[in-house]
């Protein structure tokens, strides 16, 4: 499900004991959902698991987020099976236009939560680029530090979350036009044999050119399956004409960053994503 409703999110929730005497210590209570009312029995869970309800985190990042100069905002939340949860807020105000190219990122707050603890409590800050509509870092070498990512488990203070995002984003909305330098420094760097410096880039960060399906045409025909790097170089090559742009370290950064954050493409956790983009950044930056 996606919506742009927060309160689509806001059902109530409970851990209630199991009454099972067979059942053991790791398994003993049940976590129940309530969407429009219907109870809905999502896992079960030992005592250890701190159940921390969306009311409890959502609402409180919005007017985190209401209440500070970033107040122009468009949100947008996706839920799974009323167990999985990740909210996306765009901070309009903010947005960069990378020069010679008709490219556009803005800064992003990403937070994710689940009931079933399949998905860690998280909070991510990073840059949202509209062409591709995939997550970006700060290309600025010693600023590792402003690719906020807060997470963990239940436990962690959610207050002590929103403040440590509060102060990053006012830190970075304060030092905006050095922190984000980085990008255009990749965009003036026009490389020539290209298409060999992603296949480069790739087996240095560890990216296998594994054969993958591409689906079906509109006639329902299956189209031949291909290489990752001929499938991010097809995809680099249109950014650059669509863009009236030379292929430059900014394009392949973020054919690449587009190939590492497609759920259909690469199963990888986010965590392993992160690192292999921070990998691809560096190779790129240096």
């Amino acid at each position: 499900m996606k919506t742009s409703n927060v309160a689509d999110l806001l059902f109530d929730v409970e851990k209630v004991a199991y009454t099972n005497s067979a059942c053991l210590s790791d398994c003993s209570y049940d976590i129940f959902a309530y969407p429009e009312g219907v109870q809905t029995r999502i896992q079960t869970c030992s005592n250890r698991y701190e159940l921390v309800p969306n009311t409890e985190i959502f609402p409180a990042l919005r007017n985190t987020l209401l209440t500070s100069q970033f107040s122009n905002f468009t949100e947008s939340y996706e839920m799974n099976n009323y167990s999985l949860f990740s909210a996306k807020y765009i901070l309009e105000d903010m947005a960069i236009q990378i020069k010679g190219a008709n490219d556009i990122i803005k800064p992003t707050v990403i937070v994710n939560h689940s009931y079933n603890g399949k998905r860690k409590y998280a909070i991510k800050f990073g840059f949202f680029r509209l062409v591709c509509s995939n997550g970006l870092t700060i290309p600025v070498k010693e600023m590792e530090f402003l690719n906020l990512q807060i997470g963990g488990k239940h436990t962690i203070s959610i207050r002590e979350s929103l403040t440590l995002l509060s102060n990053r984003l006012e830190y970075v909305v304060n030092n905006l036009p050095d922190l984000t330098a980085g990008f255009n420094m990749l965009a003036d760097e026009v490389v020539s044999n290209w298409s060999d410096r992603v296949i480069e880039v790739m087996a240095q960060a560890g990216i296998a050119d594994r054969k993958i399906a591409q689906g079906k045409d509109s006639n329902g025909q299956t189209i031949p399956s291909v290489n990752v790097s001929e499938g991010i170089i097809a995809n680099i090559r249109t950014e650059a004409f669509q863009l009236g742009s030379p292929v430059n370290n900014w394009l392949i950064y973020n054919g690449l960053n587009q190939y590492i954050y497609n759920d259909q493409m690469n199963d990888k956790t986010d965590e392993v994503r992160e690192s292999i983009d921070r990998k691809v950044l560096s190779l790129l930056s240096a």
